[in-house]
């Protein structure tokens, strides 16, 4: 793995990001998955970019795939929470006010801006 151009990725799909680029950003935040599929930062930001598309369920996969690398990263599970409350699939599952208690611990930056940092 390419660290350094790895992390040029990231930071072009930041800039895409804070541009409202969110389609373009999601392109080098999947381009950055092709080289670390378990890179934090950017499931989280196409977690993130996939909750502001109103694209619920693969918002899900996102933060979930992190909190399987990282089960402590509480950005994703609090958008992970977000997520769950606005999905109508949600309310299907048997445990889903469960699993809003469970990610639940404090207040937290639900951004990703200060991940490019």
């Amino acid at each position: 793995m390419n660290k350094n151009n790895k992390d040029k990725l990231f930071q072009k799909g930041m800039t895409h990001f804070q541009n409202q680029n969110l389609n373009e950003a999601k392109i080098f935040f999947n381009q950055v998955l092709d080289i670390d599929s378990n890179d934090i930062k950017s499931n989280h930001a196409l977690g993130v970019i996939y909750g502001m598309l109103n694209e619920h369920k693969n918002a899900r996969s996102y933060f979930e795939k992190v909190l399987e690398i990282n089960p402590q990263f509480q950005p994703s599970q609090l958008n992970l929470v977000i997520s769950l409350r606005l999905s109508f699939s949600c309310i299907a599952e048997e445990n889903w006010s469960q699993k809003l208690l469970q990610l639940v611990t404090s207040p937290s930056n639900f951004s990703i801006s200060n991940l490019g940092k």
